[in-house]
């Protein structure tokens, strides 16, 4: 599965918007820049899961409208499936001193 990536000039979709039904975060220890391996392995994890109709793309997300408003924005690989529309999975990897901070939303 390869990653999409949203076209430009698109406002970015706010956090605030969606509603959250569970979240998780993790630190890796000496992940740092290592965030396409981290969304590509959850990719895979799908794959050979036989999640069916499965679609990926990065998008820019606003946590609110304030820091959206400041121009803080965070890339995460937002999931979908067709046979559950309304279902969405967050995924962002970023970058936290030596390690990777994994959050799912």
């Amino acid at each position: 599965m390869r990653i999409k990536f949203k076209p430009s000039g698109i406002v970015p979709k706010k956090l605030s918007e969606e509603k959250v039904l569970d979240s998780w975060s993790i630190l890796v220890e000496n992940g740092q820049g290592k965030r396409m391996e981290a969304y590509n392995d959850f990719l895979r994890f799908l794959e050979e899961s036989n999640v069916p109709e499965i679609d990926a793309k990065l998008v820019k997300v606003v946590p609110g409208w304030l820091k959206g408003l400041f121009g803080k924005e965070r890339e995460y690989l937002m999931a979908t499936t067709e046979r559950l529309k309304d279902y969405k999975t967050y995924v962002c990897a970023r970058d936290y001193g030596m390690s990777c901070n994994l959050i799912s939303l």
